[in-house]
């Protein structure tokens, strides 16, 4: 789809992000910014039912944020298996719509959008929402985990 703008594919990820989170039970924000040079289209997982990042990372982290690397999803040792499920199932949705034959090797870049996906924001972290409550890692939790392994 080269001819498609990034004004109007983010309408379009946004509607097929919002049937993933309706589906999933999953709050999903997503927004294009413009800029000289191109324009982007971000999208954060800020809430679910299950855990997107392993205990080991959210233990090293102090929380459940972190920029996806959408290049190597499959091999990354940072989710869970329904965190690798959910973030390729939300880069295949911001892949449908993109375009890019860029060569960085010859600093050519030609694409339609950017696009980056995080688990959560730096100072909004995702949260698990299951049972209906929210469990997020407090400081307080952090420091009670740290002291378990220092012990």
């Amino acid at each position: 789809m080269s001819s498609i703008y990034s004004k109007d594919a983010v309408k379009l990820i946004q509607k097929d992000l919002k049937e993933l989170a309706r589906k999933e039970g999953l709050v999903i924000h997503c927004r294009r910014d413009s800029y000289s040079g191109g324009s982007s289209i971000d999208a954060w997982l800020m809430s679910g039912k299950h855990h997107i990042m392993t205990d080991a990372e959210i233990q090293k982290e102090g929380k459940e944020y972190c920029q996806v690397n959408h290049y190597y999803l499959d091999t990354s040792e940072r989710y869970t298996d329904y965190g690798k499920k959910i973030l390729t199932e939300i880069n295949r949705i911001m892949q449908k719509y993109h375009y890019d034959n860029s060569d960085p090797m010859t600093d050519y870049f030609e694409c339609n959008y950017y696009m980056s996906i995080s688990v959560g924001k730096w100072d909004n972290p995702y949260q698990v929402t299951g049972n209906g409550k929210t469990e997020y890692m407090s400081s307080h939790k952090t420091d009670d985990i740290l002291a378990k392994i220092l012990a």
